[in-house]
């Protein structure tokens, strides 16, 4: 299945997407990116901030396949920031060696207020958020 993804808007070395639901937004970093404490503090402002305006909890994919690393601050401001009053889940895909032992390390060594999980593709991850959506509505 493909899916056509819409661009909503950017933070340095991130774009922001949609797919069929405002809801989940897709995050797609540069390829090659370096998560640092200082650009992870402005993707999570940019994602409150929508969900915010959306006026509803979002879900994240996050296309973790594009990064290259990334450090223990950054995966500190994404547990501290991204909170249970406006997230309902985050799913990162990991379709890559590297990707998948950075998706790892974030899963044992991070305490999120919100379920994440690894996915091997986008509509997987979509497929897993709307599922935790629904349960959350329940």
């Amino acid at each position: 299945m493909t899916i056509t993804m819409k661009k909503i808007g950017s933070v340095p070395h991130h774009d922001l997407m949609i797919a069929n639901a405002e809801d989940i937004l897709i995050v797609v970093p540069e390829s090659g990116f370096k998560d640092t404490a200082e650009t992870s503090r402005l993707t999570v402002v940019a994602l409150r901030e929508y969900a915010q305006k959306l006026g509803k909890k979002c879900g994240l994919v996050i296309i973790a396949n594009n990064l290259l690393a990334q450090d223990a601050e950054s995966r500190r401001n994404y547990a501290e920031g991204l909170t249970s009053d406006l997230f309902f889940g985050v799913t990162m895909m990991v379709s890559s060696p590297l990707a998948r032992a950075i998706g790892n390390v974030a899963i044992r060594l991070t305490t999120m207020q919100v379920p994440l999980s690894l996915s091997e593709s986008i509509e997987a991850g979509i497929a897993w958020l709307e599922a935790n959506r629904k349960s959350k509505n329940d």
